[in-house]
């Protein structure tokens, strides 16, 4: 949420808050995607502290355009098509609210990702997309790149853009087959670096940790690992069987 401000902020937060740096649906760590809308946007108040100056339509505009422009350049049809989407859902005297309206924000929302993310450029939603499988490890682009090749074979880039898209179950079976063919491009250092501090919460368990990430490298690759695709009842009782006996003894 962005705090009570004056407009250029806070119409910002409307559109793109987020761009490049969220999503509605937090995806798990491995997931290579990540929305360019994000989080559902702020309230529109556009007058923010009492007494401040009312603006007008062209002023609002001239600030959301600004903001827009700034967080996703090169998309001037995706911005317009925002702040069309805006002046529909909320009127000249909304926009210069302190006050939020909820279910307009969120119909808002939907506007802008069921109307503009085909005016996105195919490189602001790549960008995006790396930028959230990269999680700020530039060691893993050269997976974060090879999963986008992947994943344009069977969707377009307005599609990799959309939540809708990613909750489905096609996504996911595509997701399957991008980690599996991009596997070999992922540092086996980072994901296991990545298992061992979440198994590692006491010391002790080090031991149990290790054979446990051992024992799931001989049922799938490192990428495969930290995506979740490697689980089930199967491979736990495996890991039980491996792994049980360097449990701590219960004090």
């Amino acid at each position: 949420m962005i705090a009570r401000a004056a407009a250029p902020a806070v119409l910002l937060a409307l559109l793109v808050a987020s761009c490049g740096g969220g999503q509605a649906a937090a995806p798990p760590s491995s997931e290579p995607h990540e929305t360019v809308i994000g989080e559902a946007p702020a309230k529109p108040g556009a007058a923010g502290a009492a007494g401040a100056p009312r603006k007008t339509l062209v002023e609002l505009k001239r600030d959301f355009m600004a903001g827009c422009t700034t967080k996703v350049p090169n998309a001037p049809d995706y911005c317009e098509c925002g702040w069309e989407q805006m002046t529909k859902t909320f009127s000249e005297d909304e926009m210069n609210s302190s006050e939020e309206n909820q279910p307009k924000l969120a119909q808002l929302k939907d506007r802008i990702e069921g109307t503009c993310q085909g005016k996105l450029p195919e490189d602001v939603i790549k960008a995006s997309f790396v930028h959230g499988c990269l999680h700020e490890e530039a060691r893993r682009g050269a997976y974060c790149d090879c999963t986008w090749t992947e994943f344009r074979k069977k969707f377009s880039a307005a599609e990799l853009a959309d939540d809708a898209t990613v909750k489905s179950e096609r996504f996911s079976a595509a997701r399957r087959g991008s980690v599996k063919v991009c596997g070999a491009k992922m540092p086996e250092e980072l994901a296991r670096d990545a298992f061992a501090q979440a198994c590692v919460k006491d010391p002790s368990l080090k031991p149990v940790c290790d054979c446990a990430w051992k024992t799931l490298r001989g049922e799938g690759s490192a990428a495969e690992i930290e995506a979740g695709l490697v689980e089930g009842e199967a491979v736990r009782a495996k890991i039980d069987k491996a792994c049980g006996k360097l449990r701590p003894a219960q004090k």
